[in-house]
């Protein structure tokens, strides 16, 4: 579904991830995968981190739950988004969720 909170956890460790997507679910995580798939979870020009699932196995080499994702919460509009993942977020405490950049995949 559209307009969705979501959590994504590690096979090997107890670290999940908390996301939002107003697009399809399955079409995220279809990118987060991808950007596993091609060691792409870093954006080379910024640092920033573009997929913390793909950077976590990247980095550590565990596994993702790729497919058994939790949808947290599903929202009928797209405007409560932000602030409902930033709840999720503090509440939740995801070790995957990051607020600054992380160092290059290697």
């Amino acid at each position: 579904p559209p307009n969705t909170i979501y959590e994504i956890s590690c096979l090997d460790c107890p670290a999940k991830y908390n996301g939002q997507t107003y697009r399809p679910l399955l079409d995220r995580m279809k990118e987060h995968e991808r950007c596993y798939r091609l060691n792409n979870a870093v954006d080379d020009t910024t640092d920033r981190v573009k997929s913390a699932p793909a950077h976590h196995s990247l980095t550590t080499g565990h596994n993702i739950a790729w497919n058994d994702i939790h949808i947290l919460k599903s929202l009928s509009s797209r405007s409560h988004l932000d602030l409902t993942e930033q709840a999720a977020i503090a509440t939740r405490k995801p070790s995957m969720n990051r607020t600054d950049s992380a160092p290059k995949c290697s």
